[in-house]
């Protein structure tokens, strides 16, 4: 399933939307359950120590997880796929963009960097 996704930290107080404070990722994908395998492989979630799969994961402290939330925005299926890949790559810049208006920068994983420290 193709679509744009949110990792937040925290006890939001509902579906955390991309322009969330506790998201702290915004990505796409167009197979949702293997990326999200993917990030918490990398991020120590499942086992122990972390293996290859996703690059933004490894800043997330390992094996963290007990006050995470993800939100999975699906987007529409049945498009020729270079119009798809256009589509959700335009998506996730609009998502980036609107956590980017009412924050002033963008999420923390996405900023790129070291480990990050979850509040």
């Amino acid at each position: 399933m193709s679509g744009i996704y949110a990792i937040a930290w925290g006890t939001p107080k509902k579906v955390p939307c991309p322009s969330a404070i506790e998201v702290q990722y915004i990505g796409m994908t167009d197979n949702f359950k293997n990326r999200m395998s993917q990030f918490a492989s990398s991020a120590g979630i499942h086992y122990e120590g972390r293996y290859s799969g996703h690059s933004a994961a490894w800043r997330w402290p390992e094996g963290a997880s007990e006050r995470m939330h993800v939100a999975f925005f699906p987007l529409e299926e049945c498009m020729a796929p270079h119009l798809k890949a256009g589509f959700l790559h335009w998506q996730e810049a609009l998502a980036i963009d609107a956590y980017f208006i009412k924050h002033g920068g963008v999420p923390r994983l996405n900023a790129g960097g070291g480990l990050i420290q979850l509040r």
